[in-house]
């Protein structure tokens, strides 16, 4: 189970677990995730969750593969910031 530091289930999220960096910088360049990676800054966890569940869920050009790769790669990065951590 992948968990935050406020005790949210991230896991649901997390649906594949490597990247190719090519893959990486296409997705995080799209102006969609720039949109939604702003809007986040400030927000709890809990609302960070809330706002990539519905930006999987989305029906938005952009593909649903960019769109995971964005959130796994956002959710690696909350990761090795210490915030949420695999539970066994």
């Amino acid at each position: 189970m992948l968990v935050d530091i406020e005790g949210n289930d991230w896991s649901l999220l997390k649906r594949q677990s490597c990247l190719l960096r090519s893959d990486i910088i296409d997705a995080t360049e799209m102006k969609e995730w720039q949109s939604v990676r702003k809007k986040m800054k400030g927000k709890t966890l809990k609302e960070r969750k809330e706002m990539l569940e519905d930006f999987l869920a989305g029906q938005h050009y952009m593909g649903t593969y960019l769109k995971q790769v964005a959130v796994l790669n956002y959710i690696n990065a909350l990761k090795r910031a210490g915030l949420i951590k695999e539970v066994h």
